[in-house]
């Protein structure tokens, strides 16, 4: 009975391990067959458990149990260190950011992946959100009404742009607006001209 439960404890271990490791940490369990397979692993263990007690020599069993656990942190340590990195390289940019802008800034993102790098530290508008047809005129008089209001207002420019920054330019352009670069890179703030 000890046993049993001893090898179901460490059968659990190696799962929570493996479910630690690249699949949650690095972002990617949205993929679906991980999700609706988890019950199947987590109702196997104890079938994993009794074929591991089924071995009469308990080094075996042991062995097995070692070599579980040892392949489950070999292949949890370099997607951690890898977050890490993800993690350090974001926290630099949101400091950039958060000195370059005003504290009630707005900052609107073409690229739709980038607002976990600045948000809560600034107030984020998601462009992806307006409708597609016309999202270039919708965002001009947003941009425009709110630096009226005297609001700092800032442009982020990404990998994988919604909507082109430079036509986004020109609209602004048209209504007497400038995107002005920044010490940042992509980042730049809505002025009016002259």
């Amino acid at each position: 009975q000890l046993q049993y439960m001893v090898l179901l404890v460490a059968s659990l271990l190696a799962l929570l391990i493996y479910y630690l490791s690249g699949r949650i940490v690095l972002g990617k369990i949205y993929l679906s067959y991980q999700r609706y397979f988890l019950p199947i692993y987590l109702l196997s263990l104890p079938l994993i458990s009794y074929f591991i007690l089924s071995f009469k020599q308990k080094i075996i069993s042991v062995l097995l149990v070692l070599s579980i656990l040892v392949i489950s942190v070999l292949a949890v340590l370099p997607a951690i260190g890898d977050r890490l990195e993800t993690f350090a390289g974001w926290s630099e940019f949101n400091n950039r950011v958060v000195n370059t802008t005003e504290a009630d800034a707005v900052i609107f993102l073409l690229d739709a992946i980038r607002d976990r790098q600045i948000f809560p530290e600034r107030k984020v508008g998601l462009i992806r959100e307006l409708p597609e047809e016309n999202r270039g005129e919708i965002l001009s008089e947003i941009l425009i009404d709110l630096s009226e209001m005297d609001v700092p207002v800032y442009i982020l420019d990404g990998d994988k742009p919604c909507i082109s920054r430079n036509a986004l330019a020109q609209q602004l352009s048209a209504e007497g607006y400038t995107l002005s670069e920044t010490e940042v890179r992509d980042l730049y703030q809505v002025l009016k001209e002259g």
